[in-house]
């Protein structure tokens, strides 16, 4: 992997930071700012579909929506398969060229000028876009034609893919050529939202982006404000459209794996996770937060890529969120913790619950304490002996009253079974596994009532979180 900032970038940047060049196994130091005030942006409008009436043929519609997805290769679907999907059976769901990823191909390479629309299909390797479409038009009285496009590079850091980048730049471009053909059929595009799957590589190098935590976070935070303003500001000069951009992304789950790249400057927690929990949070009409990744199936255990039906049950639930949120104008929350009491030994979490009840999901190997922990500074050394759920709430039972200071509980952080990677690791690297079995991971979930395409579970799962404890 090549590290570069091109000149448009650095007019942009400021201070100085390190970071780790793959390809040349070093270190270096680049620019680099927290971003420039963001756009202020409305709501989207609640039920836009309402607008259109639904044309069989796709020629004939007044409006297509075009969903950008960048990151690194879970966002183009790595390790997806066997195929699930390879032929196209909705009329509606198009892609730019022959594959989903036929407009990204080398950042320094022009796009091809004869891309055209097609129906949307998994031809190389089963991403996300087929189960995002499916759920997509499981109404399809009420949505256009949805065009999918990607423009991300595996293994990737935050700052080869931000604005002013060879990736970014191919997303404007090929949604320069949607918008073209969009309009030589006489019709318009929207582009609602965008998807963003990464911080994997980031994750491996968190100790490169501040002095201590705080600092990290504000900076990374700042990355991701920059490129969400950067995307409302190019796209929508491009479509022409008044409505505002909104950015999913998801939580990292394979963070203790990521540290065998680089060990000196990973960290054991899920550290760009929690900076895309508090963005949800801080700015709901901006970055919506889909959930975590530890519950899906992954290609092994050794894997930060999915498998086909991880990308296909991941897809499903973009479409759920596209449909509720973006379309439907309803707010959506992951289920992550609001509140922490404590009585003696007995400390209560209450959850943030959008489809109550909670439940166990007994199918996730239990990592002890069903994915919690309990950890504070000094004094004696508790551990969790019971889990319960009781309404909304989770109730933990300590093996004794904590004595200590700066009490906390986590859940999915860093409970990883631990395992040998099976590569030859230089001196003092290290890895343990992902996924539903042996990665980070937890079993609590909601009771999600939406109904798979498939026949896939979805539920949501409760997000990596840490909470101060009484």
């Amino acid at each position: 992997m090549a590290f570069f900032i091109t000149s448009n970038q650095k007019r942009r940047l400021t201070n100085k930071m390190s970071a780790w060049d793959y390809s040349k196994n070093t270190e270096i130091t680049y620019d680099y700012s927290i971003a420039q005030p963001p756009l202020v942006l409305g709501a989207w409008p609640p039920i836009l579909g309402d607008l259109v009436s639904d044309f069989p043929n796709p020629n004939e519609n007044p409006i297509y929506y075009a969903i950008g997805r960048s990151g690194q290769s879970l966002a183009y679907g790595a390790e997806g398969n066997p195929i699930r999907h390879q032929v196209a059976t909705n009329a509606r769901a198009l892609m730019l060229g022959s594959t989903v990823r036929s407009g990204s191909g080398d950042g320094n390479v022009p796009l091809s000028p004869n891309l055209s629309l097609q129906p949307l299909a998994m031809t190389d390797t089963e991403s996300i876009d087929y189960g995002y479409a499916a759920q997509i038009a499981t109404n399809p009285a009420k949505l256009p034609p949805v065009v999918f496009f990607y423009h991300g590079w595996a293994g990737y850091s935050y700052l080869n893919m931000c604005p002013g980048t060879p990736p970014f730049q191919k997303g404007v471009d090929q949604l320069k050529r949607i918008t073209k053909l969009a309009r030589e059929r006489g019709s318009s595009v929207i582009v609602p939202c965008v998807d963003w799957i990464s911080g994997e590589n980031d994750s491996s190098a968190w100790t490169t982006f501040g002095a201590n935590d705080a600092v990290r976070s504000a900076t990374y935070k700042g990355y991701l404000l920059d490129y969400h303003a950067q995307i409302n500001s190019q796209y929508k000069a491009i479509t022409g459209q008044s409505q505002p951009i909104v950015m999913i992304f998801c939580q990292t789950s394979s963070h203790v794996f990521y540290r065998k790249y680089v060990p000196a400057n990973g960290v054991d927690y899920p550290t760009i996770a929690i900076v895309m929990s508090d963005l949800a949070r801080d700015y709901p009409d901006r970055f919506i937060l889909a959930g975590a990744k530890y519950h899906l199936p992954y290609g092994s255990d050794r894997s930060v890529h999915l498998n086909a039906l991880g990308y296909e049950r991941w897809g499903e639930k973009r479409g759920e969120i596209f449909k509720r949120s973006i379309v439907g104008g309803q707010p959506w929350k992951p289920l992550t913790a609001l509140t922490a009491t404590r009585s003696d030994k007995t400390i209560t979490i209450g959850m943030d619950v959008m489809f109550p009840p909670l439940r166990f999901d007994e199918a996730i190997v239990d990592p002890g304490a069903r994915g919690f922990a309990f950890e504070s500074t000094g004094g004696n050394s508790p551990t969790i002996t019971s889990v319960a759920i009781s309404g909304n709430s989770v109730v933990l039972t300590l093996s004794d009253t904590p004595t200590g200071t700066s009490n906390a509980v986590t859940y999915a952080w860093n409970n990883a079974d631990p395992s040998v990677y099976s590569e030859v690791l230089q001196p003092g690297q290290y890895a343990r596994g992902t996924g539903p079995r042996i990665g980070v991971r937890g079993q609590l979930s909601d009771s999600d009532p939406a109904i798979s395409v498939y026949g896939n579970d979805m539920r949501n799962y409760a997000i990596h979180f840490k909470i101060a404890v009484p």
